[in-house]
């Protein structure tokens, strides 16, 4: 664990600081982006560049100061680490001028809230897929922000706050999912978004307001949880959204989109793809909706380090493969007590770590 204290800009250049052994890792994954978009129109992307740092400068300065503070911390030019931070985002706007497959994401997330007379009634979960090669970059930190909540980020050595998933000291909790998308515009990534949420909010309700408030550059899901036992879920355009809250049972978020506004707008790569991200959404609700004594952590275990022969929760990939995605970690916050179990590979074999903000352990 990294602690980051300061301003956004201070916070940044600590991380690069901190972490200045894994520069030479962090300019190969750069170098590497740099090749993946170089079939792109150079002109698109020095558009969307000016686009995302005018949008970044009026709504989010914060992300950019990082940004900024990383680049600077690590020796490495700002720009080059603001493009390779908008990946993504060149997918969902550029592909159909460049055809260029990205690596696709498939992670999964699931809010539960139970009966308040259960003790342990709230989780939210997260199992993140990314290249295996990448679960050596994982990284969590811990952020004091000179204005706003402390927080802990389940992040990507390289990468601004929050990048995966995260919690802050007053219980609420954040994860999200990626989704490619024909609704993706000029706003707010999700990093940012969820970085903001976590240093300004206590609930699920102020974090759904503050969503509707802010260019949102789209492409994904966002699922929430907070002390009072709330859960939401936010599927995510550039002009469009499905957002839902609840007080009781759960929600889910995989790679596809799931609501009425949002369906239309998912861009289908790859059926099979497709067909996984559903079978994993049906199979967390089908679990999740028999779950009616509160939770049970061998149960939720269970779930996260499914395999099944068509699918899998748990995804092994390819273990000789850095190209090929699998879960490199798995996250179960609990808002109630302000902490959460973290796995740092894949949860079928190795064990959850518990980290909180209070000085005891469980």
């Amino acid at each position: 664990m990294t602690e980051l204290t300061g301003s956004h800009y201070e916070m940044g250049k600590q991380h690069g600081q901190k972490l200045l052994q894994y520069r030479a890792a962090i300019s190969d994954l750069i170098e590497a982006h740099q090749k993946k978009i170089e079939t792109y129109p150079q002109g698109a992307i020095s558009e969307i560049m000016k686009e995302m740092r005018d949008v970044l400068s009026l709504h989010s300065p914060q992300t950019l100061d990082m940004i900024h503070g990383i680049a600077d911390g690590f020796g490495l030019p700002r720009n080059d680490l603001l493009s390779m931070m908008m990946g993504s985002y060149y997918e969902d706007k550029l592909t159909s001028l460049a055809d260029m497959g990205f690596q696709e994401i498939g992670c999964t997330t699931w809010a539960y809230s139970g009966e308040k007379k259960h003790e342990e009634r709230i989780l939210l979960a997260k199992n993140r897929d990314y290249l295996i090669s990448h679960r050596d970059l994982q990284i969590i930190f811990r952020s004091k922000p000179d204005k706003g909540n402390e927080y802990f980020s389940i992040n990507s050595i390289g990468a601004c706050n929050v990048f995966s998933s995260g919690m802050n000291k007053e219980g609420l909790a954040i994860v999200d999912t990626r989704v490619p998308s024909f609704d993706a515009g000029p706003g707010l990534p999700r990093f940012s978004l969820m970085m903001h949420i976590l240093e300004n909010f206590r609930y699920v309700d102020e974090a759904v307001d503050y969503l509707k408030s802010v260019p949102r550059m789209g492409g994904g899901n966002l699922v929430l949880a907070d002390v009072n036992g709330t859960i939401g879920s936010a599927e995510v355009g550039y002009q469009n959204a499905d957002l839902l809250q609840s007080d009781h049972g759960f929600l889910v978020c995989t790679n596809h989109f799931e609501g009425p506004s949002m369906q239309k707008h998912y861009r289908q790569k790859d059926g099979m793809k497709e067909k996984d991200s559903k079978s994993r959404y049906r199979e967390v609700s089908r679990r999740l909706s028999n779950w009616k004594d509160g939770i049970h952590f061998n149960q939720v275990k269970e779930l996260m380090a499914f395999h099944a022969e068509a699918f899998s929760i748990c995804n092994h990939g390819g273990l000789n493969r850095s190209e090929v995605t699998s879960t490199i970690s798995s996250t179960l916050f609990l808002p109630g007590k302000k902490g959460f179990y973290f796995c740092q590979g894949f949860p079928c074999t190795t064990p959850y770590e518990w980290i909180s903000f209070k000085s005891d352990k469980e």
